[in-house]
């Protein structure tokens, strides 16, 4: 018999080699084979590009990967707990800035980011505490002024709301939204001149600005100037995202308006179809006609105190002439 060749040898391993290599089974890594770790370097900046565009699942699972192989990294727990807190998991969010906070105990960010978890899971007043301590570790710092203003809002707390608001405007002096806020907080502390100059001032920059005329119009409703009123909350109804709350101020002020004058010329009511449609041709230019508008606006506020208590303030001046 003839002796099989060397070549005839590697000839016939490298003809039958593809078959070989389909059923190899894959290389085992040696045990002490160093694992391969991710790089906070390139993926911060990857888990921060997904918050900022919104790609929540993305950013909560490269801040969890990168965690895991980085347990003690400052920036990649508070990456983490800022996934976390836009993927709507407040908890976790919490957790994960407790131990940022505990690996950088001087970190505003962290106590930043601990304050908004807190705010997000209804702990209003250990929330304050957090950003209260993130002012002590960066005076005006902004974020954590905001949040504050937020946070007083929660508790209907407006003199330490007003005091932060003031270091918020001498942040921003020609800030319209702040100009907003600090009438709010004005009006909601009874001093409504000061209020009124405050939205003043916003609506010189931002005349466009549709709560800022909604409040306006809420000051002339409380004033008892209801035809101000109505046009206020007519502008604020074709600004505003929800037009809801201007409608219904807008429809208080004209059914006080035109009630008043109606007991003004004919005393307390019922009155006819003739009279009410006689005070509704007043409202023309506010596209208020039929006596049906006016008896639906009587079903909605007809029965309130406040609102009969104003009908007759309003008829008595009208009697006097005022």
């Amino acid at each position: 018999m003839r002796r099989t060749t060397t070549a005839a040898l590697a000839l016939a391993l490298a003809l039958t080699a593809p078959a070989c290599r389909d059923e190899a089974p894959p290389i085992t890594p040696r045990a002490d084979a160093a694992p391969i770790l991710l790089s906070p370097e390139t993926e911060l900046p990857a888990i921060r590009e997904a918050i900022a565009t919104g790609r929540v699942h993305d950013a909560v699972a490269r801040g969890w990967a990168l965690v895991q192989d980085h347990p003690d990294h400052f920036d990649a727990r508070l990456a983490l707990a800022a996934a976390y807190q836009l993927a709507g998991r407040h908890a976790e969010a919490l957790a994960e800035a407790d131990r940022a906070a505990a690996l950088d105990p001087a970190s505003a960010g962290a106590q930043l980011t601990r304050g908004a978890s807190l705010q997000a899971l209804g702990r209003t007043d250990e929330a304050i505490a957090a950003t209260e301590k993130v002012l002590a570790l960066s005076p005006g710092h902004e974020a954590a002024l905001a949040n504050l203003v937020a946070l007083y809002e929660a508790k209907q707390d407006w003199a330490p709301q007003a005091e932060v608001i003031e270091q918020l405007t001498k942040l921003r002096p020609d800030d319209p939204e702040v100009g907003l806020v600090r009438g709010r907080n004005l009006l909601r502390q009874d001093k409504a001149a000061e209020a009124e100059a405050a939205l003043r001032w916003v609506l010189e920059r931002r005349p466009d600005h549709g709560e800022a005329q909604l409040l306006m119009g809420l000051i002339a409703y409380e004033q008892g100037k209801t035809e101000v009123a109505m046009d206020r909350a007519d502008i604020a109804a074709r600004l505003l995202a929800d037009p809801q709350p201007a409608k219904d101020l807008f429809g208080a002020a004209f059914f006080i308006g035109a009630s008043a004058k109606l007991t003004c010329a004919h005393g307390a009511g019922p009155w006819t179809g003739a009279q009410i449609e006689a005070v509704l041709a007043t409202y023309r230019k506010e596209g208020l006609t039929g006596a049906e508008a006016f008896h639906a606006l009587n079903e909605t506020f007809g029965a309130r105190d406040d609102v009969k208590a104003r009908i007759g303030k309003a008829a008595e001046a009208c009697r006097k002439g005022e």
